[in-house]
């Protein structure tokens, strides 16, 4: 997932929203958004579901298997 922690923080601030603002949009707490951006963990299935959703791309794209955004 090593595209992962750069395309969530580019649609993050594509959005313009900060990393707390994602966090409590998401359900989840700011030091899970750092530590995603960082490329210090992995989101789980279901919160990986929660992000895709939210910036209604594929999950292909967000984890680097595609260019393709639909």
């Amino acid at each position: 997932m090593n595209k992962f922690n750069k395309r969530l923080k580019e649609l993050r601030l594509q959005k313009g929203l900060s990393q707390r603002e994602l966090a409590k949009l998401l359900g989840h707490s700011v030091n899970t958004i750092k530590r995603c951006e960082n490329n210090e963990t992995v989101p789980s299935c279901r919160y990986l579901v929660k992000i895709v959703n939210f910036f209604k791309v594929k999950c292909d794209y967000l984890i680097g298997l595609t260019d393709k955004t639909e």
